[in-house]
Order: structure tokens, then sequence, then C-alpha cells
């Protein structure tokens, strides 16, 4: 029998000062096990500089794909509405439906695939993938993060739902990259 793992995961490291500076205490206190980076705002830089200080932090940070919060890294995905404010900073909203085009979709990998270039550029080793406000639960969002997945040969995804006592259908889905 496979001995089972529990993984607490705290998002949103790089957002803030503040996020940043609670998210090592708290590994270092035990208190969590991983957390993903957000590449795309202002106290990246200074998450970056935690992970190549605190060694408890090597192999047990993921990416956090943002769509929802900040300005792109990328100039296409500020034209599409469907992603960006007229002002060209995100301002998703993951209960609305959406449809993306060609067009749409291409922007899209082009955005996750910069943050997560400049994540790796900094040195880190990305353990997973997740997102911003559960956005890859969006099944065309979700299919371009499948395709950087493997390109990037990154092979876990966090669940949005992880504490259920039910598999449904959809779960037993997304759960392989």
């Amino acid at each position: 029998m496979q001995k089972q793992k529990l993984i607490i995961n705290a998002d949103d490291f790089g957002e803030t000062f503040e996020k940043n500076r609670a998210i090592t205490w708290c590994m270092l206190k035990g208190l969590i096990t991983n957390c993903t980076i957000i590449a795309n705002t202002d106290s990246f830089v200074y998450a970056c500089e935690i992970y190549e200080k605190e060694l408890i932090m090597k192999n047990r940070v993921g990416i956090h794909l943002n769509i929802a919060l900040g300005a792109p890294l990328t100039d296409a995905i500020k034209k599409h509405r469907s992603f960006c404010d007229r002002n060209g900073e995100f301002y998703f909203n993951r209960y609305r439906n959406i449809y993306l085009d060609k067009e749409g979709l291409q922007a899209l990998y082009f955005e996750f695939q910069a943050q997560i270039k400049r994540v790796k550029s900094f040195g880190i080793d990305i353990s997973h993938i997740d997102t911003h406000h559960h956005t890859h639960w969006h099944y065309h969002i979700y299919s371009v993060i499948k395709e950087l997945a493997k390109e990037f040969d990154i092979n876990k995804i966090r669940l949005a739902r992880n504490l259920c006592t039910s598999e449904n259908i959809f779960k037993k889905c997304i759960r392989p990259i």
C-alpha cells in the first residue's frame, strides 16, 4: 500500500511583502509544506530572493499562474477583453462563462508561458501548477495549462477542491497531467 502524503499549500507567494514573509515563516515552522509563486506581481523578486536564501523551499515551490490580478507579462493578452480591461490590467472573473477563440487561446498560452519562464529564470524548479482563483477549472484554460505542463515537464497540478469524500467524474478526468 502506498503511503499517503498530506500537502498543505500556500498560494500567493510573491504577491505582497507581507504574504512573502508570512509564507516563509509558516514554511520554516512546518505549518505548510509547499507554496506557489505569482510571477507578475511587485513582490515577485523579493519572493525569489527568499527562495534563494531559504533551503527549506527547494523543490517545494510551484507556480501560481495568474490572469486575475495585476498587469500581464505579455502584450497580446492585454488586447483580449476576456482577460484585461481597457488599461491592460487583468480583471478575469472565474464565475462567468468564457469562450476563447484561437487568438485568445494563443494569447493565454504565451502569457502563461512567459510566467513560467520568468519563474524558471530565477532558478526556481517548479514543483507543481495551480492558478490564482482556481481559473484552471475552465476547460479552455486547463487545456492550455496541460500543454504547457508537458512542455516544461511539470507533472503535478493542484486540485481546486482537494478535501472531498467522494470522487466525481470531473475530478477523475482532471487529476492526471
